[in-house]
């Protein structure tokens, strides 16, 4: 039987991959070059802060503003700090479920003061890993000592924050092996456990892995 001609130059090869073709070529692999980014949908519940913005008078406010969104109760209590400007959370929200404007016809609690808040929420935010980290308390009804033994949960973990001698209306304990969002953002009488019954108010905050 007579030979099949092969033609010069001609390999018997086949190629499936377009990358492994121009690696045989000589040339560079192909790479992804789409940067479009991720996009959230806004109407995913997450963590999310909540800022308010006081827009009648920027001065403190010191009304416990709470409102809601959606099922959630944002629990902003007053502000002292001079910048008519607070945020809390996070809060499981979604991104559209707060009113952008709060007045005393959405507050909670009847209050009849002129004030005006605009609203906004922060995109979601990742509550990191489980790891020991700081619980900080801030006084907010009244920057003063408090004499209680304050104690509140932070998902399994107790958190013994005791009284406060110091004069700064703030303390700092841990570390507990919480999660970022593991904490409630205000305490007080509603969640702090031992059934004391003072007006004092605490936001808190959880600090990051040691």
């Amino acid at each position: 039987m007579a030979a099949v001609p092969m033609l010069a130059g001609v390999g018997m090869m086949v190629c499936c991959s377009s990358s492994v073709a121009a690696l045989m070529m000589g040339g560079e692999e192909e790479t992804s070059t789409d940067t479009t980014p991720t996009v959230v949908d806004p109407d995913r519940a997450c963590p999310r802060n909540v800022t308010v913005v006081r827009t009648d008078n920027p001065v403190n406010w010191g009304m416990d503003l709470q409102f809601k969104c959606g099922d959630e109760t944002i629990a902003v209590g007053n502000d002292l700090s001079g910048t008519a400007t607070k945020t809390v959370g996070p809060y499981t929200v979604s991104k559209t479920a707060c009113p952008a404007v709060i007045d005393q016809t959405n507050w909670l609690g009847g209050h009849t003061y002129p004030d005006t808040f605009d609203v906004t929420v922060s995109e979601c935010i990742d509550p990191g890993e489980t790891c020991p980290r700081d619980v900080t308390v801030v006084r907010t009804d009244n920057p003063v000592n408090w004499g209680m033994d304050l104690q509140f949960k932070c998902g399994d973990e107790t958190i013994a924050v005791g009284n406060d001698l110091s004069g700064t209306a703030t303390k700092t304990v841990g570390p507990y092996n919480i999660n970022k969002t593991s904490c409630p953002v205000m305490v007080n009488k509603s969640n702090w456990l031992g059934g004391h019954t003072y007006p004092d108010t605490f936001d808190v905050s959880v600090g990051d892995c040691e």
